[in-house]
């Protein structure tokens, strides 16, 4: 889990003094998200960007963030971690693309250069990125298929403001916030809120499958009204299963397995969270079986809590059994 900030003029009277002062925030309070690294970035007028790092690949100063594209042009602030990148790094080798580091960044930064936004169709992985375009004086920002990686954005003093977390905005000098009713509604009623609302007035989420395009320079910008634009839906898809029940347990273990094997490729240990429950338990069985090897799980507890609601017990015999 890295930690996402980004700062875009979007009125003329904005200094880039402003603009760091913003991003440099941004990450102070994400801090958490990444005790591997800081870095920040600016084109020196009217964007720019921060990161903090949790490195899990590539630990060496190249996978180092902010980072830009050889020829200049983008620069990227990103969170997440691309399964398939090294199906896409031998796809941008094919198109003449070179690559000096071993991190999923530097794929996804030469498949945008590449491929521009349609490559976000290719990827599989979970990410959520703020992208600069210095020719087009446009900010880029996109979310994973599912939503697992968060991103933030508001207008705050004549910018717009993105970070992975809520409260890294909230608490920027400039204004102040009121809770979103509807967004407290749907957190009582659903126990989370919704894209694009928050918990916050003025405040918003970038939806699940979507991107978003904010000119620099554009005083007129409504936040509120900017256009997500979709490139991923669940309910495009066709379930093309028409075979017998056993033909399904198959293709469904088959389809877990490479899954669960895709993300086990990291530079740093691996562990699971596991709890007594049939998903959690399915997950680590099948990892530990790819791996073949120790797996380390780990289950929180409460001290006194109820019984029915301490899963610990049922953990420890489902890791012993692993």
């Amino acid at each position: 889990m890295c930690g996402v900030g980004a700062a875009l003029a979007l009125r003329a009277e904005v200094g880039i003094g402003a603009l760091r002062a913003a991003v440099a925030q941004l990450a102070e309070r994400q801090q958490h998200r990444g005790p591997d690294g800081e870095g920040v970035w600016d084109d020196g007028q009217a964007c720019a960007l921060s990161h903090r790092r949790l490195a899990v690949l590539d630990l060496s100063p190249a996978g180092a963030q902010p980072m830009r594209d050889p020829g200049g042009r983008y620069t990227i602030s990103y969170n997440g971690e691309l399964y398939n990148f090294l199906e896409l790094r031998g796809a941008l080798e094919a198109c003449g693309r070179s690559f000096r580091s071993h991190s999923d960044t530097e794929v996804l930064l030469a498949a945008w250069a590449e491929w521009g936004p349609a490559c976000l169709t290719r990827l599989d992985g979970m990410f959520a990125f703020a992208l600069w375009d210095s020719a087009e004086r446009r900010l880029h920002l996109a979310r994973d298929r599912a939503g697992e990686k968060p991103l933030f954005y508001a207008q705050v003093g004549g910018m717009l403001v993105v970070a992975s977390e809520l409260r890294a905005i909230a608490a920027l000098p400039g204004r102040s916030w009121d809770l979103d009713a509807r967004g407290v509604f749907d957190y009582l009623a659903l126990r989370y809120v919704p894209a694009p609302r928050s918990i916050l007035d003025g405040v918003y989420a970038l939806e699940p499958g979507t991107r978003l395009v904010v000119d620099g320079g554009s005083p007129d910008t409504d936040v509120a009204r900017l256009p997500a634009r979709r490139y991923f839906a669940f309910d495009r898809l066709v379930d093309p299963v028409a075979a017998a029940p056993e033909a399904q347990a198959d293709a469904l273990e088959d389809a877990l397995l490479r899954s669960i094997e895709r993300r086990l490729l990291s530079d740093v240990p691996l562990g699971a969270f596991l709890s007594s429950g049939v998903d959690s338990s399915l997950v680590c069985a099948l990892a530990a079986r790819r791996l073949k090897r120790e797996l380390r799980t780990f289950c929180a507890g409460f001290a006194g809590s109820d019984a029915l609601d301490d899963e610990t017990a049922g953990a420890r015999r489902i890791a012993d059994a692993l």
